[in-house]
Parts: structure tokens; C-alpha cells; sequence
């Protein structure tokens, strides 16, 4: 806080007799143990608490993983940040597990909440258990929301491709070759149908694909292609 009340001092060329902003801190706590910590600043000096002379900064502390998640609310952007942060260290239950999912869907669909949609997909495969990311994955494709199992499946293929986090890579690995080149044909179908649309041709062009190397690129490439000429030319 001081920092910040420093660089705007700088910043703006206080005047004398000019009074600097009020700053509101608060703490977002998603951790699965108690927290512990002093909850105030004069907590962290010895004799702080009884003394005038030290700053008795105490921020607004909010649990998260207390806060049901229908009391959860405000923009999109902020809904789905919140309740991602709060699941990140908790066991995925099933009812949490459908919320994320419609969330990330309508944050596909909103530019502005698209690129934290994806951060969220991310940081989920690296802080979750294989069999945590493949319920997603499932709950994905059950609620029909395509582009957002396409985007798992993106990011399992990458992961794979990294070699990162043996246990996650093994449970993805397990998932992903069963009936990986028909699985992978009928994703890229919906994703590409969804975004763009496609005629009995370019269907059957897919579905006559063997490579998963190429459907695999086409997969990849559908999250931020411009056109559909742009996805079936990996599949060349």
C-alpha cells in the first residue's frame, strides 16, 4: 500500500495540501488449510498492537472456499475467476465441476472474457489430477459444450507433447487413445461446424482423415483460426 501511495505521489506531482486516494486491500483466501497468518500488519511487529506509532493496516479477509457458489456474483469475468480460484485446491465435486464448465462456455463466447477462459483451462491441467481434468473433459462433452472439450483436448495433446507432469500425462494418455483417431474426427466436426460451419464434404473429408498427427494440428488450430479453409489445411 505504501508503494502505491508512493508511485501515484510521483507520478501525479502531488501538490501540497493535495490528499491521496483511500486504498481498500483484501485478501482472497482459496487455500484447503486454516489460515493462520496475522491479519493485520501491526500483528507482524512485537508490541504492534498496543503502539500508535505502527500503521494498523487490517485488509478485508474473504475465504472463498466458504462462500457458496451461488453467493458468488458480479461480472462474468469476475464469476468465473472467483469460483476457478476457489475450486483450484478443492476436490472437484460434481455440482462445481458443471458450474466451471457452463462458465468457461460463456467465456468462449464473450471476447473478453475468451483469453481467461483459457488461462483457466491451463492452469487447470497443471494444478488438477488426471482423473479431475478427464471429469471435466467428460462433463464438457456431455453438457454439448464443444469448444470448450476441444480446448482441454488442446491442451492435454500439448501437455503430451511436453512430457510434463508424468502422473497427469499417463491419465491423459489413457484417455486420449482410447478411440483417439474417431474421438478426435468427431471433435474437430462439432468445433468446426460450431465456429464456422461445414458442408457434407468437408465432413466426410474429416471423417476420411487417418493421420492423427493432422487432426491432432487441426485441433490446434481451431481455437484461434479465422477461417475454416485455415483448420482443413492441416488436415493436407
Amino acid at each position: 500500500m505504501a508503494t502505491i501511495w508512493q508511485r501515484l505521489a510521483s507520478k501525479t506531482g502531488k501538490r501540497d495540501g493535495e490528499r491521496l486516494p483511500e486504498i481498500l486491500p483484501v485478501v482472497l483466501y482459496h487455500g484447503a488449510k486454516r489460515w493462520n497468518a496475522p491479519l493485520q500488519f501491526a500483528e507482524l511487529i512485537a508490541g504492534g498492537t498496543d503502539s500508535s506509532y505502527i500503521p494498523h493496516y487490517r485488509p478485508i479477509f474473504l475465504n472463498l472456499t466458504k462462500i457458496p457458489d451461488d453467493q458468488i456474483t458480479g461480472s462474468l469475468r469476475t464469476v468465473l475467476g472467483l469460483v476457478a480460484l476457489k475450486h483450484s485446491r478443492l476436490p472437484l465435486e460434481p455440482a462445481a465441476t458443471d458450474l466451471l464448465t457452463d462458465l468457461l462456455h460463456r467465456g468462449e463466447a464473450d471476447p473478453a472474457v475468451r483469453h481467461l477462459a483459457r488461462v483457466v483451462q491451463q492452469v487447470y491441467f497443471i494444478v488438477k489430477s488426471a482423473d479431475e481434468v478427464k471429469r471435466l473433459m467428460v462433463a464438457a462433452s456431455r453438457l454439448g459444450y464443444h469448444e470448450v472439450e476441444g480446448g482441454y483436448m488442446t491442451y492435454a495433446q500439448e501437455l503430451l507433447a511436453e512430457g510434463r507432469n508424468e502422473g497427469l500425462k499417463q491419465g491423459l494418455e489413457q484417455g486420449l487413445e482410447q478411440g483417439s483417431l474417431q474421438r478426435s474426427r468427431e471433435v474437430l466436426i462439432r468445433l468446426v461446424n460450431r465456429k464456422f460451419g461445414l458442408t457434407d464434404a468437408e465432413r466426410e473429408r474429416i471423417m476420411a482423415c487417418e493421420d492423427q498427427s493432422a487432426l491432432d494440428a487441426a485441433l490446434d488450430e481451431i481455437l484461434d483460426a479465422g477461417s475454416k479453409a485455415q483448420v482443413l489445411a492441416r488436415l493436407s
